[in-house]
């Protein structure tokens, strides 16, 4: 990659710039490459058993102290995992989960949630699952994840599987007067996740995860 990039500085440099690029065809338009709804989501519905709830990163991949009192990185994941370092001397801890009694309950828009239940989209109110929609991954989220509460967080979260469950939903909530907030990968540094503290609607987080692949 490093070579390539190199290459075409080079060009640009020098001339015969017209050659650093070349047409290739996307593979999403070959009838073949298509992937069908049958594949399996990249992401599980329940995030937090694979992510880290107060912070970034996988679940399997942080600091331990092993039997030998030595500081070692988990998981299987990153070239760090498995390596000791005997140097490091920081114990911090772990913060427990937060449980249904340190989140606020849900604010529901009664029959918005009827006209869901109807359509047979997935959706829950757990709290660790609105928890977890109710944050990017800046600095300040993070913080305020781990030390102290958001004043507001999603009601509802909602799995659609297909482009015409999404178009549902936006349907329903523009019928009752639903705030949505679309959440992608959940790494927003732009603090497009972070609900408005004095909203008294339903808001409902739209989770992309169980959808396979972009339309043209």
């Amino acid at each position: 990659m490093s070579k390539n990039r190199l290459t075409v500085v080079n060009k640009h440099i020098h001339g015969n710039a017209s050659h650093c690029y070349s047409l290739t065809p996307c593979n999403g338009t070959e009838k073949n490459n298509v992937p069908t709804q049958n594949e399996a989501p990249s992401m599980p519905k329940r995030r937090q058993e694979v992510l880290k709830w107060n912070g970034w990163g996988y679940k399997d991949s942080k600091f331990k102290v092993n039997k030998d009192g030595q500081v070692e990185f988990t998981g299987e994941r990153y070239k760090l995992s498995g390596q000791t370092m005997p140097i490091l001397d920081h114990k911090t801890p772990a913060q427990p989960e937060l449980t249904a009694k340190d989140i606020q309950a849900p604010i529901k828009n009664e029959d918005f949630i009827g006209d869901l239940r109807r359509t047979g989209i997935s959706n829950t109110d757990d709290c660790q699952d609105r928890l977890f929609r109710a944050h990017g991954h800046t600095l300040h989220e993070v913080f305020l994840l781990r030390e102290g509460k958001f004043k507001r967080i999603p009601d509802l979260v909602v799995w659609p599987n297909s482009h015409n469950e999404v178009v549902k939903i936006v349907e329903l909530c523009c019928k009752h007067n639903v705030v949505l907030i679309p959440f992608g990968g959940g790494t927003s540094v732009s603090f497009a996740l972070e609900c408005p503290s004095e909203e008294q609607r339903m808001i409902v987080s739209l989770d992309t995860s169980q959808m396979v692949f972009v339309l043209n």
